[in-house]
């Protein structure tokens, strides 16, 4: 599967982006985002989106690593009103915050729509299985391709890296 790693690069026209602290921040509203993911995953390609809380933004412009990762991705969420209001007083306005949980359920609600599966990766073990079954009561018809609560650390050995990897491609991801 293919990755992409800007939205002009999968949809040319599509919003531009705000820049704050030196991160690419997407500047069209939660709705315009989540429809421009799905367009993305409709041409059969991959990406990576962030979500990021104001602290997030803080951190990177103090962690290398971190802004690579931040910089590098596909979508840039301000998941946070002081960077709403950074962005309108830097002339390149975001039209609104975009919290993490308001993206991810606008995604379900489109992938149950289109009959797409969902893979839940994160969070306790249990947590992330009544999570998934809490958004397939809310969205009808969605499709839980699978669920895994790896053990909480900061960084994965290579070889529990292949192992997530070996899940979604069980699945079906690609």
């Amino acid at each position: 599967m293919n990755r992409v790693t800007t939205p002009a690069e999968a949809l040319p026209g599509s919003e531009p982006t705000s820049d704050i602290l030196g991160l690419p921040f997407f500047s069209g509203d939660l709705m315009q985002a989540s429809d421009l993911l799905c367009r993305v995953v409709e041409r059969g390609l991959r990406c990576q989106a962030c979500v990021l809380a104001t602290n997030n933004a803080v951190w990177a412009a103090e962690d290398a690593r971190l802004m690579a990762i931040y910089r590098e991705a596909f979508l840039c969420l301000a998941d946070g009103v002081p960077l709403v209001w950074a962005s309108r007083l830097l002339g390149r306005p975001i039209k609104g915050r975009s919290s993490g949980h308001e993206v991810f359920a606008e995604l379900c609600k489109a992938a149950a729509r289109r009959g797409w599966g969902c893979f839940f990766l994160g969070s306790a073990s249990g947590a992330v299985q009544a999570a998934a079954g809490n958004l397939m009561a809310r969205h009808p018809g969605l499709v839980v391709s699978g669920t895994y609560a790896p053990p909480f650390k900061a960084r994965f050995t290579e070889r529990e890296t292949q192992e997530l990897d070996r899940l979604i491609e069980e699945v079906g991801y690609e």
